[in-house]
């Protein structure tokens, strides 16, 4: 179950904080659920996503942290539809989109 919190918190927690656009990583986190959400006056405004590479924000708005750029998006959660959409054996599926998500986090990194 997610847990309410506030961007002060998630910025001053974690080393490093990616934040993208809603559904921009649909496809690449598949299957993680997110252990934070923020809201405000207006309603939700973002889940967190707790990952190796630190930290990921994904909503409509008040998200922190350096943007992901979109190619890089794109070029991964073009690939992680194509794993999801495959007929693989549950621990081929899970191996080939955990290997997928080590090479985002990589190149991420890289940035």
């Amino acid at each position: 179950m997610k847990k309410r919190t506030s961007m002060t918190y998630i910025t001053a927690v974690f080393r490093k904080v990616w934040r993208c656009g809603y559904c921009d990583l649909q496809n690449i986190l598949y299957g993680i659920d997110p252990e934070y959400y923020n809201s405000g006056v207006y309603g939700w405004n973002c889940d967190i996503y707790i990952t190796e590479a630190g930290a990921f924000t994904t909503g409509y708005r008040n998200m922190r942290g350096e943007r992901i750029p979109y190619d890089l998006i794109e070029k991964y959660d073009t690939e992680a539809r194509e794993i999801i959409k495959g007929m693989w054996t549950d621990n081929e599926y899970r191996n080939k989109l955990n290997d997928l998500r080590a090479r985002f986090y990589n190149e991420l990194e890289q940035l």
